[in-house]
Formats: C-alpha cells, sequence, structure tokens
C-alpha cells in the first residue's frame, strides 16, 4: 500500500513540475516538435511510429503501447538552442490619408540597414506514463509540446516594426490506448486535449515623419498581443509485426483548429498621444487570432539485423498549407483622426480597439525524412546514430522574420544506459545544418507598413535526456 502511494505521489509531482516548466517553447523545423521524448534526439526520431521502445509510443503511435509488458513512467526534456541572425533593409512606411479623401499614400518613415539576432533557448518537457489493463490492453497519459516557436528580437532591432517577440506554444495533453488485435496487428488511438498559446508583438513608430506632424522625434511604441485557448483534436496508429525480428507503424495526428482570445495592449508615446497625455495606454480585453495546425501522417520501418544491430527510418508528411495567415482582430492601437475630428480638438491620431490584421505565412505541405541506427554495445549499453532531412514550409514570397525557416539536414548520436531492471536513462545530440533564409516580403499593420529585405542565418542544436522507470 505504502509503495502504491510512493507511486502515485511521484508520477502526481512529476507530472505538476512539467505543467509548470511547459511555459516555455522553442523554434524547430517549421514550428513542428517530433522531440516528445529524449531518447529520440540521438536518432533524430527515426523509427519513431514503429520501435516502440518505451511509453513515449503513445504519441509516436499508440498501436505501439501492446508492445510494454508492465507499468512505465518516461520523462523527457529537450533543450533547443537555436541562432537567428538577420542581416538586411528594413524600411518602414506610414499610409496617411490625404485630408480631402481618396486612397492612403506611403510615406517613407525610415529606411534602416543592420543586424538583429532573435533566438534563444528554450525547454520542450514530455511525460509518458502507460498501464498495462490486460496482456492485449494498455493504457496511456501523455503531457507533450507537438508544436513550438520562439523568435525574440528586441525592441530597438532592425527589425522591431515587422516583429519584437512571436511565440506559438501547444501543450497536449493526451490519454490514449492501444489493442493487440491479433499476435501481429495492433491498433490505437488518443484524444489531445491541446493548449494554444500565440505571442505576436512588434514596434509602431512614425520615425522620421513624427517631427513633421508635431509629435516627438522617438514615436516608437510597442504592440503586445497575446492570446490563447483550448482545443480538441485526436490521433491514431496501426502497428503490424512481421516477423519477430521486423514491424511497420502508420500513426496519424488530426489538424487542430481553434480561435484564441486574449489581450492586446499599445503601450508608448503614440498612445499617450492618442489619450490626450491622459495615458500611455490603450488595451484591448477581446483581442483573437484564428490558428490553425497541420495534420501529420508517419510512415515507419524497425528492423532488428542481428541481437547487436537494429536499422529504422521514418517518412512524415505535414499538411502545413492550412496554416496561411493568422488573422488578428480587435487589437488596441491608434488610427489617423479625421479632418472633422482634428477640428473638434482631437490629436492627429485617436484611440481604438478594433484594429484587424493579418499576418500572411503561406505555408506549404512537407515531407521528413529520418534514418537510423541502434548498436547494442553490451547489456547495459546502446548507441544511436541518425541522419533526416527536414523541408522548409515556408515560401520565398511570405517568408518573414518571425519564421525566418529554411530547409536543412540533420546528423544525430546519442547512448542508452540500462542500470538495472527497472531503471535506464537516455542522452542524445541533433545538429541541424539550416540553410539562409532569404526574406523580401512585407506586411500590414493598421497604418503602418513594412517591407523586410535581408537573410538570416539560422543554426541549431537539440539535446535530449531521458528517465526511463519500469514500475
Amino acid at each position: 500500500m505504502l509503495l502504491r502511494q510512493f507511486k502515485i505521489k511521484t508520477i502526481s509531482l512529476a507530472l505538476s513540475a512539467l505543467l509548470v516548466s511547459v511555459s516555455g517553447s522553442a523554434f524547430a523545423s517549421g514550428f513542428e516538435l517530433f522531440e516528445q521524448n529524449g531518447a529520440g534526439v540521438g536518432n533524430f526520431d527515426a523509427g519513431g511510429a514503429a520501435e516502440a521502445a518505451d511509453a513515449s509510443t503513445a504519441w509516436y503511435n499508440p498501436a505501439g503501447l501492446v508492445m510494454l509488458n508492465s507499468q512505465q513512467l518516461v520523462i523527457g526534456a529537450d533543450g533547443i538552442d537555436a541562432g537567428i541572425d538577420f542581416h538586411g533593409n528594413v524600411q518602414n512606411y506610414i499610409n496617411f490619408a490625404p485630408p480631402l479623401g481618396g486612397a492612403p499614400v506611403p510615406v517613407l518613415a525610415s529606411n534602416e540597414y543592420g543586424s538583429a539576432e532573435g533566438g534563444g533557448f528554450a525547454v520542450v518537457p514530455s511525460f509518458h506514463y502507460a498501464i498495462p489493463i490486460n496482456d492485449r490492453v494498455v493504457a496511456a497519459l501523455s503531457l507533450v509540446v507537438p508544436f513550438g516557436l520562439v523568435s525574440d528580437y528586441p525592441d530597438d532591432s532592425v527589425v522591431r516594426y515587422s516583429a519584437t517577440e512571436s511565440k506559438i506554444t501547444d501543450i497536449d495533453l493526451t490519454p490514449s490506448l492501444g489493442v493487440k488485435i491479433t499476435d501481429k496487428f495492433s491498433v490505437g488511438a488518443g484524444i489531445d486535449f491541446e493548449h494554444i498559446d500565440a505571442v505576436l508583438d512588434q514596434v509602431v513608430g512614425l520615425g522620421s515623419l513624427g517631427p513633421i506632424v508635431g509629435l516627438p522625434a522617438d514615436t516608437d511604441t510597442n504592440s503586445d498581443n497575446d492570446a490563447a485557448n483550448w482545443t480538441i483534436g485526436w490521433h491514431a496508429g496501426l502497428l503490424y509485426q512481421f516477423s519477430p525480428a521486423t514491424r511497420a507503424g502508420l500513426a496519424y495526428h488530426s489538424k487542430v483548429s481553434t480561435t484564441l482570445t486574449g489581450d492586446s495592449e499599445f503601450k508608448g508615446p503614440l498612445a499617450s498621444v492618442a489619450t490626450g497625455g491622459t495615458s500611455d495606454e490603450i488595451k484591448s480585453n477581446n483581442a483573437q487570432a484564428e490558428v490553425s495546425l497541420p495534420s501529420t501522417t508517419s510512415l515507419s520501418l524497425y528492423h532488428d539485423i542481428n541481437a547487436r544491430w537494429a536499422v529504422m527510418g521514418t517518412l512524415n508528411y505535414t499538411t502545413w498549407s492550412v496554416f496561411n495567415n493568422i488573422p488578428l482582430q480587435d487589437l488596441a492601437a491608434v488610427q489617423q483622426a479625421s479632418i472633422a475630428q482634428i477640428l473638434a480638438g482631437s490629436p492627429p491620431f485617436i484611440p481604438t480597439t478594433s484594429l484587424s490584421a493579418n499576418v500572411p505565412q503561406d505555408f506549404h505541405n512537407t515531407w521528413r525524412l529520418a534514418t537510423g541506427v541502434n548498436f547494442h554495445m553490451t547489456d547495459n549499453w546502446m548507441w544511436r546514430l541518425g541522419f533526416g532531412i527536414d523541408q522548409d514550409p515556408t515560401s520565398d514570397a511570405a517568408r518573414n522574420v518571425r519564421l525566418p525557416d529554411a530547409d536543412r539536414y540533420n546528423v544525430a548520436i546519442g547512448a542508452h544506459y540500462q542500470v538495472n531492471k527497472k531503471l535506464g536513462f537516455d542522452a542524445g545530440w541533433t545538429h541541424l545544418f539550416v540553410a539562409d533564409g532569404i526574406i523580401n516580403s512585407g506586411q500590414t499593420v493598421g497604418q503602418q507598413y513594412t517591407y523586410v529585405n535581408g537573410t538570416t542565418d539560422n543554426t541549431a542544436n537539440i539535446y535530449g535526456l531521458q528517465l526511463t522507470w519500469n514500475i
């Protein structure tokens, strides 16, 4: 009884710790994260839907849960160190409406050339607990982060009018079930309760136009927008054992869509001007952002060559085309006052909490290929190696500094150490060779149009750790 209480308390504490830590997210390919355990970092998650080596198969392919014959707890942490170095030119225009009516006229407010660093380090945690119900049914509970994006440029950088902080985090709490239909064939499925949070911040400013319209020389004002919501998805899989040494897995994770709601704050000199000096902040509590995250299909093969060597591979297809834009509504901002409003005593800009904007993305569907080998050096030590190719979902016409992605090649190495029958540890490292991201695009937010022309030098390393406990 005491041992059972200790196990339940340990699992509860582990889950609570992960819920606290998942507030961070990371920049990855597109921004889909396949790193849902620590062990897979050692071979680039090759064979993820077929290997079924531990309880993390609940997310990769729940049909693989039937390979487990005892309760198991898996806790992973993957550190992603991503570098984003922008070099180029940024032109900021203000679209002024003519006093007597007509189409707005774009006027160049600033033209800057320089560099900006937008990368950083973040930790992606994972938690999986599996428990056999009988010899044919295994249940599991997982907490993972299947999508995560962070890019963060200083508020005074050359790209500030295009982006400062950008973050999309998808935290997925998912119960799963695996069922053995025959000795060779199993199926599995899970429900995904997903909490999606998006932060899209930037700076709005008049640049050199400030003094011309009777405003201070520095009008840079922060636009901070944060929205979140829950949504539900699902995932399912099949696993077929051709022989004791060879198996194949097919898994599918569904698309999810939701309308995020939250706050929008416009804080700084322009807010102070618009409110007549009564406040330097304009706030909307009804901000909205529509977000769709793609479905992914995975086909994996796993084969034991002999007692020491195993080979595996995975082909993933992600429908990134659903992520073509991010519509934003009811943002806090300022807008140009009309002649009548100015004559009535209003400043040249007046506050609004109903600004609508669109952040174009124009993603396209992508393929991801991963291959790997496992080498059992001794009964306690196993080494992993992996190689992968990851397509870039961004388009040349719409690529932006919020997500300046590019095609990448990946190499991975890792190791597993089995302390005893109960406890095992994994460590892994993946290095991503990322092509330069070419940016030649613009975006409009309110009366501000920003055009960015430059390149980003992208780098990334992933470090994985995992504890596996056979309870």
